[in-house]
This record gives structure tokens, C-alpha cells and sequence, in this order.
């Protein structure tokens, strides 16, 4: 009587090995099953950009586009324009000699492209920090060969604290008589053509239109890229 209980129970319970096969199941496939049957849900940041949109933005592009090509166009106008009036200016400038003007050339230098002048210039016995005549100080470039072939050079006037000690004269100051003047080698050409330098300032005659008529002749040339002293 006790084994066919036991063998009932059996029946009903299953087998240990069973049991334990059952209790045992991969927890991984349970979870997939579940996320199988489980609807998706559509994500809600997601941003639709319409045509409208697209084409906006590609006329905006466009108009950017535009406006620097306008820009470029502006600004390489006004450097050709800028250069046609200067050498207008210096065409319209007749070198003439020296008269009453003390002008030194003490440096040249050629570096990174650019050709630099320094020295000094100014009106012999004419205070330069009174008057300051001397402000509006020009270089000009002119081809030994060609007279109407002439460069302006961006200059300004610079202090020069030795020209007291080179010209001493009691009550006079020439402090303010140096000059700095530099313009791009490119401009030039220094293998074969020679330049004499001239200088311009405001103390000598200038028509109406801020032209140049006269620029005096210092005795400084440029030959062969060297600077030369034929005083």
C-alpha cells in the first residue's frame, strides 16, 4: 500500500530532474517572448524638416554666396581705382632741384617683399615741431628712363633725435624731420629698370585736386636694388 501511494504522487509531481529543468529556464527567453509581443511606441523627437524648410535654407546659402562675391568684387574695384589716382598723382609731379631742403636717405632695406626707405628731409632753418610743415612728407619713386613711370611710397614722418647733434642751429628744432616710406617690390622692377628718389611735401605748389606739381630731387637713386648716394 505505501508504493502505490508513492508511485502516485510521483505521477503527479513529476520526476526531481524534471522539476528542476522546469524551474530552470532561461530568464533571456523569457524576456524576449515578452518584448516580442510588446507593441513598439513611434519616438516623439523625432523632427519632420519639410521642403519649405530645405529651400529656405539653400536661399539663404545663396544670398551669403552673393554677397561676398559682391564684397570681393567692391574692394578689388576701389585697390584698382586707389592705384589709377596715384599714378595720376605722380605723373602730374615734375622733379625739380634742390634748393634750400637738407635730405638724407640712411637706409634701405628689402624684406618679405616690401622696399623700405628711412632718412630725413626737411626745410633748412624752419622749425620742424612749430611749424610742422613737414606733416604731409612724400616719396616718390621716378624711372631714370621714363619720367611719366612714377610710384608714390606710403610714407610718414618719423622723429629723428640725431639731426639736432648733425645740423645744430641756436632756436631750431628739426626733431620731427625724419621720414619712414615703404612700397611693395611687386610694384617695381628692380632687376632692370633704375629709380631716382624724389621727395614731395606740402610747402611746395599742389593743384586743387590734392596732385602733386613738383617733387624735389634729393640725389638719391635706386640702381641695380642698391641704393646709391650721387650727391
Amino acid at each position: 500500500m505505501k508504493k502505490n501511494n508513492f508511485n502516485k504522487n510521483r505521477n503527479k509531481t513529476g520526476s526531481p530532474r524534471q522539476n528542476e529543468a522546469g524551474n530552470n529556464r532561461n530568464p533571456r527567453q523569457t524576456q524576449t517572448s515578452r518584448t516580442e509581443t510588446t507593441p513598439r511606441q513611434p519616438a516623439s523627437n523625432i523632427r519632420v524638416v519639410t521642403t519649405a524648410e530645405i529651400k529656405k535654407k539653400s536661399f539663404s546659402r545663396v544670398k551669403l554666396s552673393i554677397a561676398v562675391v559682391v564684397s570681393l568684387i567692391m574692394i578689388g574695384v576701389f585697390i584698382i581705382v586707389n592705384n589709377n589716382i596715384d599714378k595720376k598723382k605722380a605723373q602730374k609731379c615734375i622733379p625739380v632741384d634742390n634748393v634750400d631742403h637738407l635730405i638724407g636717405v640712411e637706409n634701405m632695406e628689402i624684406k618679405d617683399g616690401v622696399l623700405k626707405l628711412s632718412g630725413y628731409c626737411f626745410k633748412n632753418g624752419i622749425d620742424t615741431v612749430e611749424t610742422k610743415q613737414f606733416a604731409q612728407v612724400m616719396v616718390i619713386l621716378m624711372n631714370m628712363d621714363d619720367q611719366n613711370e612714377k610710384y608714390f611710397m606710403k610714407s610718414s614722418i618719423t622723429r629723428h633725435e640725431k639731426l639736432n647733434e648733425m645740423f645744430p642751429l641756436k632756436f631750431t628744432d628739426y626733431v620731427n624731420g625724419g621720414f619712414e616710406a615703404e612700397i611693395k617690390t611687386s610694384k617695381l622692377d628692380l632687376d632692370s629698370k633704375n629709380y631716382e628718389i624724389l621727395f614731395s611735401k606740402m610747402d611746395y605748389a599742389w593743384d586743387a585736386d590734392g596732385f602733386c606739381q613738383t617733387g624735389i630731387r634729393s640725389g638719391y637713386y635706386i640702381i641695380k636694388g642698391e641704393l646709391v648716394n650721387n650727391k
